[in-house]
């Protein structure tokens, strides 16, 4: 069973899917660590991890979007968690981030850097067979 928490706000963006690496910084550990992001916004990023943070979180970021030569500093709260309790279920655990303080003209550099990627598609459910009668 797939459980998802949320601040509730409807996307204001659309998704794009992409794999990117993001460093993210806590206050729950010392340093960055590693992630990696599965799709990316002008407003936010979906970041694959088993144990997301708690819901209102602040974190930072760090990572290269797509056409830009070098990495942008951003910082972000969790606005969304989901969990997967199962082997097979469709989606990924991870959270969501919205970015905060971004400026117009970053945010706008993000929108065209982010044109002509595809959203990413939902992924399909394994199909069960049922167990044959014994």
């Amino acid at each position: 069973m797939q459980r998802k928490f949320g601040l509730g706000r409807a996307r204001t963006s659309l998704r794009r899917g992409i794999q990117l690496p993001v460093r993210l910084g806590s206050d729950y550990w010392d340093g960055a660590i590693p992630f990696m992001a599965r799709d990316l916004s002008s407003r936010g990023v979906f970041i694959e991890t088993a144990l997301p943070l708690e819901l209102g979180e602040e974190v930072e970021l760090r990572f290269t979007p797509p056409g830009f030569r070098y990495p942008v500093d951003l910082r972000g709260e969790v606005r969304r968690v989901a969990f997967h309790r199962r082997a097979g279920e469709a989606g990924e655990s991870g959270m969501g981030v919205e970015f905060k303080y971004l400026s117009r003209e970053l945010r706008e550099l993000l929108e065209l850097s982010l044109r002509g990627i595809p959203p990413r598609l939902p992924k399909r459910r394994e199909k069960r067979t049922p167990l044959a009668a014994v």
